[in-house]
């Protein structure tokens, strides 16, 4: 369902099907979205996150509303204490923590671009508990969840749309040997396939 409510879209209800995940279609859908909000005069595009979703509309620029933010940056500073052995090994973890406190929803995106390597609580490989990057961790396997916006007046979050949008599609990804990586559940969805995956998935 994609609602027009005055100056937002409402895109809650947009869904890309398991078996197309992985392949662009969620970024490209919410580009054309974007591109048309925009031609329209469309201000904001509102949206529910959940399981993939999590962690690939804040890669393309959407902001979680002020409520969600609030229990991200809980669930979040809760992983950080869970692995503050291996943040600290790579960062200044106060430094981090006060800037997330600082910076409001915006820092969202901080979280999902944070690259320090945690174990993996669902991804797997022969030897175990598979290293992934901390923001993808956080949004895929530990975040609630949230509701959020893209602001189309907002010209920092436009710059990260057009980043993002232009990301081109991993080859291969089904070409992992198998028994490589066992699915454990299937909030990793696509990226279970290929973690190293940073295309704009629906969830």
């Amino acid at each position: 369902d994609l609602e027009l409510k005055g100056a937002a879209f409402n895109a809650e209800g947009m869904t890309i099907p398991d078996e197309m995940q992985g392949s662009g279609y969620g970024r490209e859908l919410m580009a054309d979205l974007v591109d048309t909000g925009r031609l329209i005069g469309i201000d904001r595009i509102k949206l529910r996150a959940e399981q993939i979703g999590r962690y690939a509309w804040v890669k393309m620029g959407f902001r979680p509303t002020d409520d969600a933010w609030r229990e991200m940056k809980k669930e979040a500073y809760a992983l950080m204490v869970e692995h503050m052995s291996e943040l600290r090994q790579k960062l200044d973890v106060t430094e981090l923590m006060t800037r997330i406190e600082a910076g409001g929803p915006k820092m969202a995106l901080t979280l999902a671009t944070l690259d320090v390597e945690i174990l993996s609580g669902q991804i797997q490989d022969r030897s175990g508990r598979r290293p992934m990057p901390f923001g993808k961790v956080f949004f895929l396997e530990v975040a609630s969840p949230w509701s959020g916006v893209l602001d189309l007046r907002d010209s920092e979050a436009m710059k990260i749309v057009e980043s993002y949008r232009k990301k081109k599609q991993i080859d291969g990804m089904d070409k992992l040997p198998s028994g490589q990586v066992r699915y454990l559940s299937n909030s990793w969805g696509a990226f279970a396939r290929d973690p190293s995956l940073d295309v704009g998935i629906v969830g």
